[in-house]
């Protein structure tokens, strides 16, 4: 179990907190539905022919407008949040219900057409009401109703994507006492499992539930819908009296809620079946007999007739134990997927309402609406009667399905490798993101037509600025993601950089034909992106790779390093050359990065207890032997910057670092300017080095696991021992050599490039041994320090090698060479492959007394894996 002993910000009472937040976004997402309900009848000014002068059939299409959206928005959300999980799905619902809301002012000066529009998009009458009424008699008018609902809407939120999570196992605040109490009893815990539609449609008790919910909401939805326009039109309660009113009774009926909840839960001198149908008939049975009373009660006796529609709301809150209960307790995890057919059955009932209203009461007379509430009250009587019969109040049989999950240890969809196909999505997102930055690097060469007042003849200042941009947006990048990973998790912060990633590139040539300060500004928020390359790298391998195979999972994936060049190179070569040009460099990967974050984000999770394609066999490869396992724990930072072994790392990466991107970053100009290879010809020339790299990475990788001959820090230092030094002496050999030797140049630096994939297995892995699951940070510093190397570097060469001379390029050379050879020296002295004692923290509470799945106390050898949500 992933939760601390400890308790959490909320004590143990996280969970009340999230009912909160979730209860403010849901009000508002009713309250916008809502507003028009009220507003309508203070809109026009009297004038008939004012755009607000709705007739009685566009008022009725009003209505049912937000009806037509519920049932658009009900079809996709059962895939969305199997796909997504509720988190994003809601947030996604929310944003559209902000932003119609915001604009229904605006649509109504339009016409008609456009305020049904923002009607479907709204897919708490508390609130709704008494405000509406105040702002409709106010200075502020009526729209001032829609722009703070919508203001409102949007601050929700935000508060709710940012303090939601799925599952309780990944909110940090919880602790793992509350976790047992959420959990106990429980037979999943959030499995993406797929929904069991024709067991659950052959249900009695979940028909039971749908038909009730056709009287219940018929009931509670003419009340909702029409509930200001009866007192306003037949009781004649004033405008301002109208909206509190119509908030009264559903203050009853929220502390008729609060009081029967508890109440359901505790009384156990009887059965939940016997308690879920007492609650049923009260609350259904009650409302029933309110609408006789409302249709016989005379018009004149305003007062009680307030009073049975005050009541009729009320007992409706009874309905939250008794109906949605059973769908709860009867359908379990899969209650999603049966409370997406209940709004769908809602919606047709707010569908069918105007026609209904239009119809029996076309001129809003008493007797017009004595008839709907005899009507109403035999529907909830009849649908009320039924679900007596049918309920239930025990797990249905195909909700057990996903215990038989948890406990299988059957290979999931890739076998018991699913690591690897994690592995492999990974690199081709980051693939993407390297490419993107490096096409300028290529494409500067051959943008300019010879034309020197061309758009694209930049100064050396403005290439070196250029080249320099990547560099100041992987600073900014930086900055944030070592926060916003231990907040939103690797999966959406990486997609959120990758898309920055491909705008930029998509932009570009429309960025270069507008100026060079557009360029610029497109190649900072490529660097912005390229900011997530090394986080990434030691976050994916933190949670996906096994102990004893991280050596090997590093260094393939940081392959990606080689794959961008080898891409972008020999690809910008061939298409600067073709009818097409430059630009499509640009449109292809753009392009191709899209569709590797859409891939990304559907594959991808946090922590390998959340993918429902890793078996227990493989979860308990890749847990074994780690301290933690997914536990968004605070970063020790002081302990870190602490760290010996840490600085070593840095330092090292300050001089490998430097060779290696004066190589990624001027290898085409080296080649076309010093050594003077043709545009077709640097670009394979420069992508070789980089398919030798890989070549040494995934040779060198599973080596490094498992030479076991020698100790772990042996081999670690023999490998930054061979690539940094052979690096350095390969940047003497090209400092040497004369420029007509272009081939044992070019040897030079492919060698370079070569030995440079061994830091994989040397460094970058120290710092994976060292600091455990707190890498992402240690990987953010590194990170910042290449963004540092690739800012100074253009001054460096534009300062050393002004002319691109040979004699000028051979002292760039000496001076990487002294830099590799001094940081190296200092890593091998401070190195380490001992997790340091900060990262032993997470395991110090993590075992909790009551977790049925600790291996101690169910004598397994392989612990069962508990199923997630994301």
């Amino acid at each position: 179990m992933v939760a601390t002993g400890t308790s959490g910000m909320f004590g143990d009472s996280t969970r009340y907190a999230v009912m909160a937040v979730s209860i403010l976004c849901l009000t508002v997402i009713i309250s916008n539905s809502l507003a028009l309900n009220f507003t309508i009848i203070c809109m026009s000014d009297g004038n008939p022919n004012s755009t607000y002068a709705y007739s009685e059939d566009q008022k009725g299409w009003l209505f049912s407008a937000t009806a037509m959206g519920t049932l658009i928005g009900t079809i996709p959300i059962s895939t969305l949040t199997t796909v997504l999980g509720m988190r994003i799905t809601f947030c996604g619902y929310c944003v559209v219900s902000a932003v119609a809301t915001l604009l229904v002012p605006l649509a109504a000066n339009f016409g008609f057409g456009w305020v049904f529009t923002m009607r479907v998009l709204q897919f708490a009458p508390i609130f709704t009401m008494p405000v509406s009424g105040a702002l409709c008699v106010s200075s502020l008018g009526w729209p001032a109703v829609y722009y703070l609902q919508g203001v409102l809407t949007v601050a929700a939120t935000i508060l709710f994507y940012v303090f939601y999570r799925d599952s309780p196992r990944m909110h940090k605040s919880v602790s793992g006492k509350e976790l047992s109490k959420i959990e106990r009893g429980k037979t999943s815990i959030g499995h993406k499992e797929a929904v069991p539609y024709k067991a659950i449609l052959t249900s009695l008790p979940i028909w039971g539930v749908w038909i009730s919910n056709i009287g219940g909401h018929l009931g509670f939805q003419i009340l909702l819908q029409y509930g200001p326009t009866y007192l306003n039109k037949v009781l004649r309660y004033e405008i301002e009296s109208t909206g509190f009113a119509t908030a009264v009774p559903y203050v009853a009926s929220t502390l008729v809620k609060v009081v029967a909840g508890p109440f359901s839960d505790r009384a156990t001198c009887i059965s939940e079946k016997a308690r879920m149908n007492i609650f049923t008939v009260i609350s259904q049975g009650c409302m029933a007999l309110c609408f006789i009373l409302l249709a016989v009660i005379p018009v004149d006796m305003s007062f009680f007739g307030w009073l049975a529609y005050t009541s009729a709301i009320a007992f409706s809150g009874l309905n939250a134990v008794g109906v949605v209960k059973c769908a709860q307790l009867v359908a379990r995890h899969h209650a999603h997927f049966v409370m997406s057919v209940t709004s769908f059955i809602i919606s047709a009932v707010i569908l069918i309402l105007p026609v209904m209203v239009r119809f029996m009461a076309p001129n809003n007379e008493s007797s017009e609406w004595f008839l709907i509430f005899w009507v109403v009250a035999a529907v909830v009587l009849i649908t009320t009667g039924i679900f007596v019969i049918v309920s239930d109040a025990s797990p249905a049989l195909w909700t057990k399905s996903a215990s038989v999950l948890m406990t299988s240890q059957s290979t999931g969809m890739f076998g018991d490798s699913t690591r690897y196909a994690v592995m492999a999505v990974s690199i081709l997102c980051l693939t993407a993101i390297i490419s993107n930055s490096l096409a300028l690097n290529f494409t500067i060469i051959c943008m300019n037509d010879g034309n020197p007042n061309s758009t694209y003849a930049y100064s050396e200042d403005q290439k070196s600025w250029l080249f320099s941009a990547t560099a100041i947006g992987s600073l900014l990048g930086t900055i944030p993601i070592s926060v916003l990973t231990t907040m939103l998790g690797m999966r959406m912060v990486f997609c959120v950089y990758c898309v920055i990633s491909a705008i930029a590139t998509l932009l570009t040539p429309l960025a270069a034909a507008t100026g060079f300060e557009w360029v610029f500004v497109m190649r900072v928020l490529q660097g912005i992106a390229v900011a997530m390359s090394f986080p990434a790298l030691g976050g994916i391998t933190a949670q996906w790779s096994t102990l004893k195979g991280s050596g090997m999972y590093i260094s393939v994936l940081s392959c990606h390093l080689q794959f961008g060049p080898i891409f972008t190179m020999p690809v910008s070569g061939a298409l600067c050359v073709s009818s097409l040009g430059w630009p499509a460099v640009y449109y292809l990967q753009g392009v191709l990065t899209v569709a590797a974050t859409i891939l990304f984000y559907v594959f991808y999770r946090d922590s390998p207890r959340m993918h429902k394609s890793v078996s227990g066999k493989e979860l308990s490869k890749i847990e074994r032997g780690k301290t933690s396992t997914g536990h968004k724990e605070a970063v020790p930072y002081r302990d870190i910057v602490k760290s010996l072994p840490i600085w070593g790392v840095w330092i090292s990466t300050i001089g490998g670092q430097m060779g290696f991107q004066i190589l990624l970053q001027y290898g085409p100009t080296y080649l076309n300017k010093v050594l003077n290879y043709k545009i077709e010809s640097t670009g394979f020339a420069t992508a070789i080095p980089f398919v030798a790299s890989t070549v040494v990475k995934v040779v060198a990788g599973p080596f490094s696991d498992y030479a076991t001959c020698i100790s772990e820090k042996a081999r670690m230092i023999t490998f930054a021992i061979i690539s940094q030094g052979c690096m350095a002496l390969c940047f003497v050999f090209l400092a040497i050599i004369p420029v007509e030797m272009s081939f044992i140049g070019w040897l030079a630096y492919t060698s370079a490039i070569s030995f440079s994939g061994l830091n994989a297995v040397g460094v970058v892995k120290c710092s994976q041994l060292v600091a455990r699951h707190h890498n992402h940070f240690i990987m953010a510093v590194m990170s910042f320090i290449i963004s540092a190397n690739i800012l100074i570097l253009p001054r460096m060469v534009r300062f050393i090698a002004p002319n691109n001379s040979s004699s000028e390029w051979s002292l760039v050379f000496w001076v990487v060479a002294t830099i590799i050879f001094v940081t190296t020296a200092i890593f091998v002295v401070v190195a380490d492959a001992a997790p340091a004692p900060w990262t032993q923290s997470a395991s110090s509470n993590k075992t909790n007394p009551e977790d049925p799945q600790d291996p101690a106390r169910i004598g397994e050898s392989e612990p069962r894996k508990p199923e997630f949500v994301e």
